[in-house]
């Protein structure tokens, strides 16, 4: 059975993350957890003072946000009739990465899905910095999912390496998890021509006839937004530790061109 993690603020890009999540693993056995997190400081009087009486401090500032969760819990278990399919919920008033860690670990999480509206500065992006720091410090696997992309079968993924990336065993079996699970056919995209040792990897690992190109002196983003609109691919894929994975694409503004890359899925595996 997979676990899968469904980050919710309950806006539209949420939604949207969460109906790709069950389209994606629609043919196998998965446990859902839905899981919404209060930041601290989030809370205003109004939402005290529309608490039921009697109830302590936490208590009446969770109350609101757990009938939220409830209520949209409630909606996406009524409207999932997948057999395969069932559904937790989990409200946490804590620091968000340490709220989103603990439930990963208790519940043997295998990927965290968050939405995303797709902006070029990652500020703007759902959860704001904390969708940030998913990927550069959350050290787990991570599916984005761009705001409004609806769901087509994934039958063609890129894996995007550049010079920082080294495949390993890690990184090999979770691949393969990934493409037979969805039964698609791997691409790989390397801007490192120096080096062969990824390629002697996918050639050991996974299909022969892989399909492996190298390219040199093109930002990884600008590569990778062609070659994915010319090969039809639909989902993309990044390894290892993704403190890097923001400042690879980082302009001289500091901005992150994530447009490039943005316009569909990200599937973040990690060490």
């Amino acid at each position: 059975m997979r676990r899968i993690l469904l980050l919710t603020d309950f806006s539209e890009a949420a939604n949207n993350a969460i109906h790709y999540a069950q389209h994606l693993w629609a043919d196998f056995q998965c446990e859902f957890h839905l899981l919404h997190v209060v930041i601290s400081g989030q809370y205003t009087t109004e939402s005290l003072l529309s608490s039921p009486p009697n109830e302590n401090v936490y208590s009446a500032l969770l109350h609101k946000t757990k009938k939220e969760l409830l209520q949209s819990f409630e909606e996406l278990s009524a409207n999932n009739q997948n057999a395969k399919h069932s559904f937790r919920y989990h409200l946490d008033h804590d620091d968000f990465l340490d709220a989103i860690h603990q439930v990963v670990v208790k519940e043997n999480i295998d990927v965290v899905v968050l939405g995303s509206n797709g902006a070029s500065n990652v500020k703007e992006v759902l959860f704001g910095t904390h969708a940030l720091n998913i990927m550069r410090r959350l050290p787990h696997n991570v599916l984005v999912v761009p705001d409004g992309f609806q769901f087509r079968q994934v039958r063609r993924v890129l894996l995007l390496l550049d010079r920082s990336d080294h495949l390993h065993d890690l990184h090999i079996r979770r691949i393969n998890d990934l493409i037979s699970t969805i039964d698609a056919q791997l691409y790989v995209l390397s801007v490192d021509p120096d080096s062969n040792a990824n390629e002697l990897q996918i050639k050991e690992h996974f299909n022969k006839e892989t399909p492996y190109h190298q390219v040199e002196g093109v930002p990884l983003e600008h590569a990778a937004s062609t070659y994915a609109q010319t090969n039809g691919i639909s989902l993309i894929l990044m390894v290892g530790q993704m403190a890097g994975f923001v400042d690879r694409l980082r302009g001289n503004q500091g901005k992150t061109n994530l447009s490039k890359l943005y316009h569909m899925p990200l599937f973040l595996i990690r060490d």
